[in-house]
C-alpha cells in the first residue's frame, strides 16, 4: 500500500521540509537581524555592528549573536505586550 502512495507523499513531504526551512530562514534568521541591527546602531551611535545591515553572513560570532538575540529579545517583547500576557499592556 506504501508503494502506491510514495510518488505522491514524497513531492508533499519535500514541499513541507522547503517551506519549513523558508520559515526557519526567515522568520528565525532574518527577520531579528533586521531588527536588531538598526537598535544596535543607535545605541553604539553608528559604530557597532561594524558591517552593512545586508551583510549578515559576513558578521563575527560575536557581533550575529549580540544583534540577532537583541532583534528576537525584542521581536518577542512586542509579542508579548501585544498578546495581553499578564504584565503586558
Amino acid at each position: 500500500m506504501s508503494e502506491t502512495f510514495d510518488p505522491f507523499s514524497r513531492p508533499v513531504a519535500m514541499a513541507v521540509r522547503f517551506i519549513l526551512w523558508l520559515a526557519w530562514e526567515v522568520l528565525v534568521l532574518t527577520v531579528p537581524w533586521y531588527v536588531g541591527w538598526p537598535i544596535w546602531r543607535v545605541v553604539s551611535l553608528g559604530r557597532f555592528p561594524g558591517i552593512a545591515i545586508g551583510d549578515q553572513e559576513q558578521a563575527g560570532t560575536l557581533e550575529t549573536v549580540l544583534v540577532w538575540g537583541t532583534g528576537l529579545l525584542v521581536i518577542g517583547a512586542v509579542a508579548w505586550a501585544l498578546s495581553g500576557a499578564p504584565g503586558g499592556t
